[in-house]
C-alpha cells in the first residue's frame, strides 16, 4: 500500500512526485519506528508467541487497510482549466466532443498544445500557456519565473483574457 500512496497523493492533490515522497517519508518513518517500539512493548506485556505475534501482525495490517479508505474521502475539487475542465467562457461539465485548448481568442496565435506553462486569468481559469489565453508576446516563460504566474501587463502583453 505504500507505494502507491505517493502516486496517490500526485494525482488526487495535485503535488509533485518529489513533495508526495517527502510527505509518505515524513508519515512513515515516525510512524514505523511508533509501530516497532509498540509492537515490541505488546509483545513483551502480552508475552505473545509465534502464533499471537502473527494474528497481532495480520490485525494491524487490517486496520491499515481499512484506514487507508479515508483517503478516498479527502480530495480537492478540480481545477478550472480552460478547454479541459471548463470552456473559455466558463461553462463547466464540459463533454469530450467540446474540449478544445482552442477558441476565438487564440485561433490566429498557432499556440502549441504541447507545452504547459500555466496562467492565471482574473476570471480564477487557469490557461495552458500565455498563447492559449491569447497573449501576443510575453516576457520569460513559466520555465523561467517562479510559481503558478497571474495573467498581470508586467509579464504579458495584448492578451485578450481579462487579467488582474
Amino acid at each position: 500500500m505504500v507505494t502507491y500512496k505517493p502516486k496517490y497523493i500526485e494525482q488526487h492533490y495535485g503535488q509533485s512526485a518529489s513533495k508526495a515522497n517527502f510527505v509518505m517519508g515524513m508519515i512513515n518513518i515516525p510512524a514505523v519506528a511508533l509501530g516497532m517500539f509498540s509492537g515490541g512493548m505488546v509483545m513483551k506485556k502480552y508475552k505473545l508467541g509465534v502464533m499471537g505475534a502473527a494474528k497481532f501482525a495480520f490485525g494491524t495490517s487490517l486496520l491499515g487497510f481499512f484506514l487507508s479508505f479515508l483517503f478516498l474521502a479527502m480530495g480537492c475539487e478540480n481545477s478550472k482549466v480552460a478547454g479541459i475542465t471548463v470552456s473559455y467562457t466558463g461553462e463547466e461539465d464540459l463533454s469530450y466532443q467540446e474540449q478544445s485548448l482552442f477558441s476565438d481568442c487564440n485561433s490566429g496565435c498557432l499556440c502549441s498544445t504541447k507545452e504547459w506553462d500555466p496562467v492565471c486569468g482574473e476570471n480564477g481559469i487557469t490557461y495552458v500557456s500565455p498563447c492559449l489565453a491569447g497573449c501576443t508576446s510575453s516576457t520569460g516563460s513559466g520555465r523561467n519565473m517562479v510559481g503558478h504566474i497571474p495573467l498581470t501587463s508586467q509579464y504579458f502583453h495584448n492578451c485578450c483574457i481579462t487579467y488582474n
